[in-house]
């Protein structure tokens, strides 16, 4: 049987009434998911060897996607997450698969498979970016039931909805831990460690409840200054400062970078916490290498504070 169609990856739109009449189109996505997360009952008894009974206990489903767009990305989700609360105006979060021309590029019609999101939380995961590399950011939408519709409502032949472009590219930059430099950042990874609450009731198939239950970000450095142990110490040091550390924005077709005294970049900043190596060590053909792992807690201000718009100083 020949192959009749295929599907490939879309924006995906946050549209909902917590952002106004400003609806945001999450473009330059790398990769998309939709999980059903279908736990399934099977019931056998009597002695049975084969189970005569099999049917849906729960389903907890989630969309997951990349983006390289980090500032529009963040803009929306910052480090909490963005409310998904669909009402007649506003369809809440809405993503595609479109469908590809046999033969050409894209249909350009009515055609492709539109999924809507009416109730949840869009959260954000981790933010990874490397020397010679493009950071990206993954988000994941954790969705509940509204009493009416499913939580993901799937419907075909569907026309796509906004422009997406890739507008802006960012890759790591420079680290500063209690205002000193670290040498040779080859790495940044942010995870924001947001745990959820899904909380489900009633005997109802779907949870009708999600929200933050708690949050413990870090931030791992990676760098080929294998003295940040005798700088740190065995184990680890304060925060006295700040951490700060930024992901620089390509300047497009240019071939280098946006200049620092631009305020263009992506500032992640700890204000209170603590820095530690996680690890140090080097192979044969390889420079040394260290892990710096910073871990913040609460204080005056945000427990991660994240600027889309920064000067490097």
């Amino acid at each position: 049987m020949p192959v009749s169609r295929l599907h490939t990856i879309y924006a995906v739109n946050q549209n909902t009434k917590t952002l106004a009449a400003s609806p945001v189109l999450i473009d330059q996505v790398g990769d998309f998911r939709c999980s059903p997360e279908v736990r399934e009952i099977i019931q056998a008894g009597d002695g049975e060897v084969d189970p005569s009974y099999v049917a849906v206990m729960g389903a907890s489903p989630r969309l997951s996607f990349s983006t390289t767009g980090l500032a529009a990305a963040l803009g929306v989700v910052g480090i909490g997450g963005a409310i998904i609360d669909a009402d007649g105006t506003y369809p809440g979060l809405v993503a595609y698969f479109q469908k590809m021309e046999e033969g050409g590029e894209r249909m350009t019609g009515s055609d492709h498979l539109k999924m809507t999101c009416k109730e949840g939380i869009l959260l954000p995961r981790e933010l990874t970016a490397q020397q010679e590399g493009v950071a990206a950011l993954r988000l994941e939408a954790v969705l509940s039931y509204d009493g009416t519709n499913l939580p993901v409502v799937i419907a075909d032949s569907q026309a796509l909805a906004g422009s997406p472009a890739v507008t802006e590219v960012f890759t790591t930059g420079p680290v500063k831990v209690n205002g000193t430099l670290l040498e040779s950042v080859q790495s940044i990874t942010v995870e924001f460690g947001i745990r959820e609450a899904v909380v489900a009731g009633d005997g109802e198939v779907f949870p009708t409840w999600v929200g933050v239950q708690s949050r413990v970000p870090t931030i791992r450095i990676r760098t080929t200054d294998a003295v940040a142990l005798s700088t740190f110490g065995l184990t680890g040091a304060a925060i006295s400062t700040t951490v700060q550390a930024w992901l620089r924005k390509m300047d497009e077709g240019v071939g280098g970078r946006v200049a620092d005294g631009t305020a263009e970049h992506i500032l992640f900043t700890l204000n209170d916490g603590r820095v530690r190596v996680r690890d140090v060590g080097a192979s044969q053909d390889s420079p040394a290498y260290s892990e710096v792992v910073c871990t913040p807690r609460k204080g005056a201000a945000a427990i991660l504070v994240v600027s889309t718009g920064s000067a490097i100083t």
